[in-house]
């Protein structure tokens, strides 16, 4: 992955046929939304797709219908009714583009990301807004289990070799248990998962961007599902995944190891490729793994990783970090990869121990050595002018003295944390 660009989203850069094609289509071909069979309304800067279905896919003509709306520069707003649910692949191919979800029901339209009610589907881009949930985006959510998401910036330094999906792979074994898979570039999914495909697949296509849908179930019977993004970069290519895990009932053992287990989890994946920088989040959810219409509970970091790279350009006080945090150093003795534990169970207090981990870390250097989108979900959009801000009171002179407000400070307090 070249400096500079972990987790970055291309959200026009799919391909748009059901089965991995041997030329892929250029991602930057153009077609008019309206004359997509899946547009019924389209206005200014936006192109609207109506659904009925239960479950919504990222089928190849949906794809085909998100491509086309933001090669012409409109964001895309689908509408369904209020039992309906998105996919994985789906909900990240929507939001990448800048899309929203907006149901409808007898109370009127809702913005599923915020909850609140709005007069037309278009209005959900409107900037001025009640914030106010509606009663109704509260309300029990589906037949629930405890989730495992891992989200992973993997490079891969010989692009002609790389085993891609090698660390998806290895990721879904541990979660549930040596996982039958399937793949594709749109759903439903159907060719069976097999590296050498996968690989040959991903090195073919690899100047356009590939996207790829990975879905299976694991020999304790639970779902998995993914997505796969790969990329040329100067460094090689770049792997990111995002993959979901069914672990287990909420409160069962089974959930609670998983739980537990993150830090282990990413200790595993050091050893396969060069992760950048990957994260664990623990939450509850719908038990098909889909994203429903009404409000989520909230998840929580279990565990940080940041690979070898980040912490050789970094120079790292790995010494430092195992006093303060617990940090495990991992993956090869030579360029060590270091992880940090921030919970073994979905508590909000893991929010916090990440934001200290991360700046203790230096998120400014972090961003610039693998990617502000790898930092701004973690840390929130005011990320940098809060580090301006810390970097200016450390910074600035005490004008009153040391004795101006009381005995000065014991020798080592950090004003910037």
């Amino acid at each position: 992955m070249a400096q500079g660009d972990a987790f970055q989203r291309r959200g026009s850069s799919y391909p748009s046929t059901a089965a991995p094609p041997r030329r892929p289509e250029h991602p930057r071909s153009r077609i008019d939304p309206a004359t997509s069979p899946l547009v019924d309304r389209v206005g200014p800067g936006w192109a609207l797709s109506e659904s009925t279905s239960p479950v919504l896919y990222l089928s190849p003509a949906r794809r085909r219908f998100l491509a086309s709306t933001a090669a012409a520069g409109a964001r895309p707003i689908l509408v369904t009714g209020e039992e309906s649910s998105l996919t994985l692949a789906l909900d990240e191919a929507l939001s990448s583009l800048g899309g929203v979800w907006v149901v409808r029901s007898a109370t009127g339209y809702r913005d599923t990301r915020m909850g609140r009610r709005i007069a037309r589907p278009e209005d959900a881009f409107a900037p001025d807004f009640d914030p106010r949930p509606a009663p109704e985006h509260v309300r029990p959510p589906a037949a629930e289990t405890t989730q495992v998401a891992v989200l992973a910036s993997i490079r891969q330094r010989n692009r002609r070799k790389a085993t891609y999906g090698a660390s998806l792979e290895l990721l879904a074994d541990l979660l549930v248990d040596d996982a039958a898979l399937d793949w594709g570039v749109a759903e439903p999914v159907t060719l069976p998962w097999g590296l050498e495909r996968v690989g040959e697949y991903g090195r073919e296509a690899l100047s356009h961007n590939p996207w790829l849908v990975v879905n299976g179930v694991g020999a304790t019977g639970r779902a998995v599902t993914a997505t796969l993004r790969l990329r040329p970069t100067k460094q090689g290519a770049e792997e990111i995944v995002n993959l979901v895990a069914d672990v287990g009932p909420e409160g069962g053992e089974d959930a609670a190891e998983a739980l537990a287990d993150a830090p282990e989890l990413l200790a595993e994946l050091s050893l396969e490729g060069v992760p950048l920088i990957a994260i664990v989040f623990g939450r509850v959810g719908r038990a098909d793994l889909h994203k429903g219409p009404t409000l989520e509970r909230p998840g929580a970091p279990l565990a940080i990783l940041i690979g070898a790279p980040g912490v050789s350009r970094l120079g790292l006080p790995i010494a430092e970090l195992e006093a303060r945090f617990d940090a495990r150093v991992v993956g090869n003795d030579r360029a060590p990869s270091i992880v940090v534990p921030l919970g073994d169970e979905i508590m909000p207090q893991n929010f916090a121990r990440l934001r200290e981990v991360l700046w203790a870390l230096d998120p400014v250097a972090l961003a610039d050595a693998l990617g502000t989108d790898a930092i701004e979900p973690l840390l929130g959009p005011g990320w940098r002018e809060e580090a301006a801000s810390r970097a200016a009171a450390a910074s600035s002179p005490d004008v009153l003295g040391p004795d101006a407000d009381g005995p000065a400070q014991e020798e080592g307090h950090d004003h910037a944390t």
